[in-house]
């Protein structure tokens, strides 16, 4: 069961973003909530598209297994694996003309980070990213150099 942390808004964010909570998560108005492990997330409400989308998948479920999902169960069990994901999105960038760098880097950490969402990203990941952008330069720069 989860239940609600109260964090001071002058603390550091819990999500790990090294701002304060007051100028991060706090601003998004989604409260945290503390897991039965002891793991921060934030509480986020379900509005009534996303309620349908979940019902479906409740009614999916119950015809191919015959029982009710379990909390440990997937919600989306029918989704398609990692590698078929990245696959299709992959497909979808190049088709979109997509800067061959960004597909590098999302093929390489799994995210997509524009200048919108970089601000939801944390640190690590944003690391993550530039350094798969900085390593395609590097090899489209070490292919440009070979002899030919």
């Amino acid at each position: 069961m989860s239940s609600r942390v109260k964090v001071s808004r002058n603390d550091p964010c819990p999500c790990g973003s090294g701002r304060k909570y007051k100028r991060c998560c706090y601003a998004q108005a989604a409260p945290l909530v503390q897991g039965p492990g002891g793991e921060l997330a934030h509480e986020l409400p379900i509005g009534p598209e996303v309620g349908e989308i979940l019902q479906r998948q409740r009614e999916k479920f119950i015809a191919r297994y015959g029982r009710e999902p379990g909390p440990d169960d997937p919600i989306f069990f029918d989704a398609p694996s990692d590698d078929e994901y990245d696959a299709a999105v992959t497909k979808a960038m190049e088709q979109a003309g997509v800067a061959p760098a960004v597909i590098y880097a999302f093929r390489k950490t799994g995210r997509i980070i524009t200048e919108e969402n970089a601000k939801f990203v944390p640190a690590a990941a944003l690391e993550a990213w530039q350094h798969a952008i900085d390593e395609y330069k590097a090899l489209i720069e070490d292919q440009e150099t070979e002899p030919q």
